[in-house]
């Protein structure tokens, strides 16, 4: 039972009490705008935060800028603050637009889950509306979490990543840039319609994978002995990137338009190089389950 208690409504102003003892009042008023981030806080957020938390995160620049958990937007009119609460005891401080969610303590009942990156590769030839061709390796890095914020933020450290390896940000699938850093690419052929492919940047390996090359792509790779690698977060769902290289290509095509127009596609160009000294070990890696003249069963 809670009685008559009163509903929360707006914060009241926080202000921190003096180490001489003063009253608060007895202080020069506080200029939120000068020097604090204007960010609504409820009863019970300074509750579970404590109220000099909550005028350390006013104060913080670095706030100014977030991405809203509730509609993956950026900054815009009031902000609030959330704590979001897990069974396991982690608690999760958050900024949001107030349009989006009040501030208020989010208890959750489950635990967040382990993050898990799975990574699928589509040899792409991209066709511009010049009529030119480029032959691109899409290399998807598909993350899974809960809650999505961790996904987000995980997103964001392999951009962070990409750009350190000295991919650039793609703004139009029409003009991809051309990267001052070349990346090193061997091709081995393990059937009629698939390769392995290794993409390295000096020591650094950033893509090792057996993938399906049709034809026309691996005849303009060898052309012109290079190829576009073009990799970010969910550039588009694996079932369509089956359809790539199909008549039914129109909905790929608008899955990595999108995920261009987002900003979450790098690109880089990678140099094919001889493929003599890694033939062996590719080779190997790919023995038979069973060898020759031994009868499965």
């Amino acid at each position: 039972m809670t009685g008559n208690r009163r509903q929360p409504g707006a914060p009241r102003p926080l202000r921190l009490v003096p180490a001489t003892g003063r009253s608060a009042d007895d202080e020069a008023p506080l200029d939120e705008g000068a020097h604090t981030v204007r960010i609504e806080v409820s009863p019970d957020v300074v509750r579970v935060l404590g109220a000099a938390t909550v005028m350390r995160l006013r104060a913080d620049d670095g706030l100014r800028e977030y991405v809203c958990p509730f509609c993956d937007q950026p900054p815009g009119g009031r902000t609030s603050l959330v704590v979001t609460e897990y069974v396991n005891g982690l608690s999760v401080v958050r900024l949001a637009h107030a349009t989006c969610s009040p501030s208020n303590v989010l208890r959750i009942l489950a635990a967040p889950t382990r993050l898990r990156h799975r990574v699928r590769a589509t040899c792409w030839l991209a066709r511009t509306s010049a009529g030119s061709s480029s032959a691109i390796l899409l290399v998807d890095n598909q993350v899974r979490a809960w809650p999505r914020h961790r996904a987000r933020e995980a997103a964001e450290r392999y951009d962070r990543a990409l750009e350190a390896t000295g991919f650039v940000q793609v703004t139009s699938l029409d003009h991809l840039p051309s990267p001052t850093t070349r990346l090193t690419a061997a091709l081995v052929p393990i059937s009629n319609a698939a390769a392995r492919i290794q993409v390295s940047h000096q020591d650094a390996l950033v893509f090792d994978g057996d993938v399906t090359v049709p034809d026309p792509w691996l005849r303009h790779a060898e052309q012109h002995r290079t190829f576009t690698v073009m990799s970010g977060t969910g550039l588009a769902p694996t079932a369509l990137s089956r359809r790539a290289n199909t008549q039914d290509a129109q909905r790929f095509l608008d899955a990595v338009t999108r995920a261009v127009s987002a900003g979450r596609a790098w690109t880089a160009v990678a140099a094919l190089s001889p493929t003599g000294s890694t033939r062996p070990v590719l080779e190997e890696r790919h023995t038979p389950r069973n060898p020759p003249g031994k009868q499965a069963g």
